[in-house]
C-alpha cells in the first residue's frame, strides 16, 4: 500500500502548561513518555459523531465512527455506546462533554475525495482526531495525504467494499501512534 501523508503530529498538554506540538519521535524511549500517557488517558473513550467540513456532505461519517471505534477496541480501550452518546450530547461540542473518567475524541474531516475509490483504490483526505481529557486536549492526531490500495488489495477486494477498506486503513494508520491504555 502505497501512502502519501503530512507529517503526523501529537500536540500535548497539561493543566499547568501550554499546549506544546510534540512529533512522537521527541519521546520515544523516555520515561515522561509512558507517564503521560498513563497518567492522562483513560481507558474509556467516548467517540463523538464525525463531522463533515467539506460543504459537500460525501464522508462517509458512520463507517469512518465505527472504524475509529473498532481500532480503539483492537489497541485495548473501551468506547462508549454510539447510541448513547448520540442521544445524550446531541449538538453538544465534543470540548464541553464531560463524562467522568472517559476521553472524548472528535473526528474533523477537512477534504475527501473517494472518487476513485472503487476504480483506482485511491482515497485522498484530510482529518483530524482530537483527544479530549478533563484538562484540555490530552492528543490531536492530523493527517492529509492519499491512501492507495496496492494491487494485490485491488485484485482481492471487489470494487464496492474498496472504500471500506480504505476507511479502516485509515483509522488504524491514525491511531497507531496512541499508547497502549493504562492497565485496568
Amino acid at each position: 500500500m502505497k501512502r502519501n501523508f503530512l507529517p503526523l503530529t501529537l500536540l500535548l498538554a497539561s493543566s499547568c502548561q501550554s499546549v506544546e506540538t510534540t512529533t512522537l519521535a521527541d519521546f520515544a524511549g523516555g520515561d515522561d513518555y509512558a507517564n503521560f500517557f498513563t497518567e492522562a488517558f483513560p481507558p474509556d473513550i467516548a467517540v463523538m459523531p464525525v463531522q463533515d467540513l467539506t460543504g459537500k456532505n460525501v464522508v462517509p461519517t458512520e463507517p469512518l465512527r465505527t472504524a475509529v471505534r473498532r481500532t480503539l477496541l483492537d489497541q485495548g480501550y473501551s468506547t462508549l455506546a454510539p447510541s448513547f452518546l448520540d442521544t445524550r450530547f446531541e449538538a453538544v461540542p465534543a470540548s464541553a462533554v464531560q463524562i467522568a473518567d472517559t476521553a472524548v475524541l472528535e473526528i474533523q474531516v477537512h477534504s475527501w475525495d473517494a472518487t476513485q475509490a472503487a476504480s483506482l483504490g485511491l482515497l485522498k483526505y484530510d482529518l483530524e482526531i482530537m483527544i479530549h481529557g478533563p484538562e484540555g486536549v490530552l492528543a490531536a492526531l492530523r493527517d492529509a495525504g492519499q491512501l492507495e490500495l496496492s494491487p494485490a488489495m485491488l485484485a482481492g477486494v471487489a470494487s464496492q467494499g474498496r472504500l471500506s477498506r480504505m476507511v479502516k486503513e485509515l483509522a488504524a494508520d491514525l491511531l497507531a501512534p496512541l499508547p497502549a491504555p493504562p492497565p485496568l
